[in-house]
């Protein structure tokens, strides 16, 4: 009987520790966080993207207007803003009659790729990678020939004779490397035929 009463009078005593245990838990302090408190979330921090535009094959012909090309320079690009751009061949089209397959190397087209370049601020060896295609050296001989202007208008005329590895500080400096390496293989034929299609690796 005894034990019975002492058991019955213990009861409320400890229903009111452990509620106390439970309030105390659950209340926030200055000290002690709330229990199973959520950390707000936060978006990672992103560095802005690097933009390499490459494009090919633009073939500027003295028979046909340079509009394309120009609304690319002059709309397009301020748009993608990329860092460099790598443009791989085939710059002019080098025909000697329109409707032709017959090729042969017209200097004002040439021309035409440089002054358009200047003109909307894209002539500069560090933004605009350059190489030649095959339309680019229809009766080349050699790259030393005369007849090779791609060593006179092309932007990356001094860089390079037919291959080369060229260093570009692109403008991010929290990249892990800092710079980038970009190598460009010139795969045109050394002597350039009047009428081929295939390149030379």
């Amino acid at each position: 009987m005894l034990i019975s009463c002492l058991h019955c009078s213990l009861y409320p005593l400890i229903c009111l520790c452990l509620l106390y245990l439970v309030l105390f838990l659950n209340t926030p302090t200055s000290q002690t966080p709330p229990m199973f408190a959520s950390t707000p979330y936060q978006e990672p921090k992103l560095e802005p993207p690097v933009v390499l535009v490459h494009i090919s094959d633009i073939h500027l012909s003295h028979f046909t207007p340079t509009d394309v090309f120009e609304t690319f320079l002059n709309t397009t690009m301020p748009k993608i803003a990329p860092a460099l751009v790598l443009s791989s061949g085939d710059l002019t089209d080098a025909k000697r009659a329109k409707n032709r397959r017959m090729g042969g190397i017209q200097p004002e087209e040439f021309q035409t790729y440089a002054n358009l370049l200047k003109k909307y601020g894209w002539y500069d060896p560090l933004r605009w990678i350059d190489l030649r295609g095959n339309h680019d050296v229809y009766g080349v001989h050699g790259y030393d020939a005369p007849e090779n202007f791609f060593r006179t208008y092309g932007v990356q005329r001094d860089a390079y004779d037919t291959s080369a590895i060229v260093e570009h500080p692109l403008p991010t400096p929290t990249l892990p490397f800092g710079r980038s390496r970009i190598i460009a293989m010139d795969v045109a034929h050394h002597y350039g035929l009047e009428a081929h299609v295939f390149g030379r690796l």
